[in-house]
């Protein structure tokens, strides 16, 4: 069944999360999942069930943990460069 006209689909919201949080990192950036979370309006929960698949698709690489001052170190996040996969964002 098709959403009707003016409705968003979970498959069209996840979509449209997984390409925020990639536009932030296009331009080369290292953030972590709260960083990109806080730069896009994606809540942290969401960004952290998002990541695995980005991972797995090869668009996202994990590039190395943040310095902390206490607590566990933020893992960092970068955009692959030799991903096989094109994101235009409008």
């Amino acid at each position: 069944m098709r959403p009707t006209q003016g409705s968003v689909s979970t498959r069209d919201l996840a979509r449209d999360n997984r390409g925020l949080a990639l536009s932030t990192l296009v331009g080369g950036q290292t953030l972590s999942r709260m960083q990109i979370a806080e730069l896009t309006g994606i809540s942290p929960a969401t960004m952290s069930r998002l990541t695995p698949s980005l991972l797995e698709s090869g668009l996202l690489s994990e590039a190395g943990s943040d310095e902390t001052t206490g607590g566990r170190p933020s893992v960092m996040f970068r955009f692959n460069p030799n991903s096989r996969m094109i994101l235009a964002v409008d």
